[in-house]
Formats: structure tokens, C-alpha cells, sequence
């Protein structure tokens, strides 16, 4: 095959400027203003010679679009890079990049847009042209979308055949009613998709780079970064539209909800998924208190659940502290069993809470996750992504993840994670169980 050797970007822009510079003297790091508005904040690091990291995000995301057509929607995080960027298929651009490490995604989520990616210092400018290229020059493909429409017709087909779609569904309709924008798609769905509409709302989600604060890791030389910063950034055009993301009634309802129904299966099992969710605000400490308590809860049901009762392979714990669309949490337990012990094990999961909340977690079992704490954070601190997403939860929150976790960390004790768990447990429950029809 033919090796690619000319511009990525054809027309090179005019160059824009960098505005300002400030020191954020707690993470090392330093904060740009470029001269359209957008932020550029950047760590040096010497983890790894050969790795660049980035992200950037701007809020708004679906929840700023249209809500008229909510399938088109649905399938844009998807479509936004099935057709390539550029002059460049899907196809094609690996074929450009050959001999290159580099990539780049965009992406649209319910509240934000963002892009991401990584390179080599080698391969930095082909990164931020590729960057460039994503906010100027999208590029429409019908043919890679009538393939895409294909492939998830035959996906969509089967996924009918499956007995857990009704319980996804009903899933769904307990943790978002009926919202549209959570409604499973199915094959019939595909012909409603609107690929050129979906293209506009890719352009609209980033025709206002003055609202990305763009976050670079790595093996950074700055007099090779900078002058790349004002090239292919600080030249993409400003659009004065202030924006944010808007409440569109995706928050988890705040009431009980018992779900229990039969369905037909070839392989009789029993899936329980149960939940607690509420009020809860969002910070560093409620988010590791979560942590601790899922994985406290991990080990405690692998000795009742598992283990002592023999009633499934594995529980799945998972804990989580939200801000949008308001500060809220989510304890989420779910497992497989059969249906003549499956009572007596959920039982079991609310006595596991109920007792930690009383009486606080065996030494054994907390000891266990607190070393497991410094362990992960010991990794962590020698990580591009660990320290990409410190600087954004400092911008953003005015939370420093890096000073505060140690202390946080040093006030979980057998009290203070029951007192925690009382919180949680004063949840609104839900349940989720399917059970084969006999």
C-alpha cells in the first residue's frame, strides 16, 4: 500500500496567540489563555519518555441540543466519527497515520463534548493537527453510515433474541422511566436516524473552542509545544456563545421501585440488581468514602454470599458520587443466582449493610482495603491519566486530588465508614430481579 506523505492539514491556519500564562504552583502545572479564549493547562512528566496525553472537554453536550428528535440523539456519540475528518475516511486515516502513535477522539456525551487522545513527543504535531482537523473539518460519509446502519441492524436483531434485553429494559425503565433519550434502540429504530442532522449537531457541539479547556500530560517540551499550541489551537475561531449543560430530567428518581418478574430462558438463572440511591454532595471525600465502602461490601458478600452460602460465583459492587444533574450518589449490588435461594441472599446483602453500619467493618476486612488504597494511589502517582484528570478536578472543582487523598484516606475508620453506610442505607431501594418462568 501507498504511504502517505503529504499535509494532514492541508491549509495551514494562521497562527493565534498565547494571552497569558499562570503557574498552578500546587500541581506543577501551568494555565494558558490563548488569544480565542481557550484554555490550555499542561504537566510535565517524566513517567514515561515516549507518551503525550490529552483530554479536553467543553459542557453542554446532548443536553444543549434539541430534544425533538431523540433517536438521531441517541446514536450520535457514534456517528460524530464514522466518516473520518478531513480528506481522510475512517479507512483512510489509519493508512495516514501509518508508522505514527497517535490518536484522536471526539466525543458527545448527555452533558459535554471532548476530545482525547495520545501521542509520542515525535508525533506532537500530528496530534494537535488531528486535533484541528476534528473542530474544523468533520467529515460526512454516507457510505460508512449505511454500513454502520447495517452492522447494528444485525446486532440490534439479535439482541431481541436475548433474555436479558427485558431485563435491560425494565433496568432502564426503573433508573430513567421512560425517558427517550434512555429507551433501547431497536432495528426499526435505524431507519429514523437522521445522518445529516446528527453532522450539524457534531458541528454545533464544537463551533465554540473559547468553551474547551484542553488538559496536556506527558513528556512535554515546551519550546516544541507552545509554538504548536498557537498554531493549530489558538487559530480555531471564536464564537462568543457562553453555554452550559441543561437539567433534562435524566436524574435517577427519587422513590422505591420494586421490580421483580418472570421471563423464558433456555438457562435458568435468577439476575438481581439492587440499588440505593439519594442526596449525597459531590466531593473528594464522600467520592473515596464510596470507594472504600465498595469495595469493604466486595469483600464482605465474597465470604457470606459467595463462599459461606454458595449462592452465586460473584457479587458486583459498585459505588458512585454524581454531580449532574444534581449532587446525588448511587450503590449499586448485582449477582446471579437460582430462584429458590435468591430471597434469603438478597437478605443478606441489606443485613451486610446494615451490620456495617452498626457495628462498623472487621478490622480484617478494613485493613485489606485501606493497603489497597496507598497501593493504587502509589501506581497512580506515576501515571500520565492519574495526573490529566488531578488537573482537570482541580479547574474544575478546586479539588487536588493529589494533596487531599492521603488525609482522607487516614480519617476511614471502623466509625467513621459506619456512619457513612447509615447514610447510604437511608436511600430510596430498588430492585431489579428476573426470574425464569417455570
Amino acid at each position: 500500500e501507498e504511504v502517505f506523505d503529504g499535509p494532514i492539514v492541508a491549509n495551514m491556519p494562521k497562527p493565534g496567540k498565547i494571552k497569558k500564562e499562570e503557574a498552578i504552583a500546587e500541581l506543577d502545572a501551568t494555565m494558558m489563555t490563548l488569544s480565542n479564549g481557550m484554555k490550555v493547562i499542561y504537566k510535565k512528566t517524566n513517567f514515561k519518555e515516549d507518551e503525550i496525553r490529552f483530554s479536553a472537554v467543553s459542557y453542554g453536550g446532548i443536553s444543549a441540543l434539541p430534544q425533538d428528535d431523540p433517536i438521531t440523539l441517541q446514536a450520535l456519540p457514534e456517528l460524530i466519527s464514522i466518516g473520518g475528518v478531513g480528506d481522510f475516511s475512517a479507512i483512510d486515516l489509519p493508512k495516514v497515520l501509518a508508522g505514527k502513535k497517535v490518536s484522536v477522539r471526539p466525543s458527545i456525551s448527555t452533558y459535554s463534548e471532548s476530545i482525547g487522545g495520545m501521542s509520542t513527543p515525535k508525533d506532537l504535531e500530528t496530534m494537535m493537527q488531528l486535533i484541528h482537523l476534528y473542530f474544523t473539518s468533520p467529515r460526512a460519509d454516507k457510505e460508512a453510515f449505511q454500513s454502520y446502519i447495517e452492522r447494528s441492524r444485525g446486532m440490534l436483531e439479535n439482541a431481541e433474541l436475548d433474555p436479558m434485553v427485558r431485563f435491560t429494559d425494565s433496568l432502564t425503565s426503573v433508573m430513567y422511566g421512560n425517558h427517550p433519550l434512555r429507551m433501547r434502540m431497536k432495528a426499526a429504530d435505524l431507519d429514523k436516524i437522521d445522518y445529516e442532522k446528527a453532522m450539524e449537531y457534531y458541528k454545533d457541539r464544537f463551533a465554540d473552542p473559547n468553551n474547551f479547556t484542553f488538559y496536556f500530560v506527558g513528556n512535554i517540551d515546551e519550546n516544541q509545544f507552545k509554538p504548536l499550541v498557537e498554531q493549530y489551537l489558538a487559530s480555531l475561531k471564536k464564537n462568543k456563545r457562553k453555554e452550559n449543560w441543561k437539567d433534562i430530567n435524566l436524574g435517577i428518581p427519587e422513590k422505591d421501585n420494586i421490580c421483580h418478574f418472570t421471563n423464558q430462558m433456555q438457562n435458568p438463572k435468577t439476575t438481581i440488581y439492587m440499588i440505593i440511591n439519594g442526596k449525597m454532595d459531590y466531593n473528594y471525600r464522600n467520592e473515596l468514602y464510596m470507594d472504600a465502602l465498595g469495595d469493604l461490601m466486595d469483600i464482605y458478600y465474597t465470604r457470606t454470599i459467595r463462599e459461606e452460602e454458595g449462592g452465586t460465583y460473584g457479587v458486583g459492587v459498585m459505588g458512585q458520587v454524581m454531580d449532574k444533574p444534581k449532587d446525588a450518589y448511587l450503590f449499586l449490588i448485582a449477582f446471579d443466582t437460582n430462584d429458590e435461594i435468591y430471597k434469603k441472599l438478597m437478605g443478606k446483602v441489606y443485613d451486610g449493610l446494615n451490620d456495617i453500619a452498626q457495628n462498623g467493618p472487621a478490622a480484617e476486612d478494613l485493613n485489606k482495603v485501606i493497603e489497597n488504597f496507598h497501593k493504587k494511589r502509589a501506581e497512580q502517582l506515576e501515571e500520565n491519566y492519574f495526573w490529566m484528570n488531578a488537573l482537570k478536578r482541580y479547574n474544575e472543582d478546586g479539588i487536588n486530588i493529589e494533596a487531599e487523598h492521603d488525609g482522607i484516606v487516614k480519617s476511614i475508620n471502623p466509625q467513621t465508614l459506619a456512619d457513612f453506610t447509615k447514610e447510604i442505607i437511608k436511600g430510596w431501594k430498588k430492585e431489579i430481579v428476573q426470574l425464569p418462568e417455570r
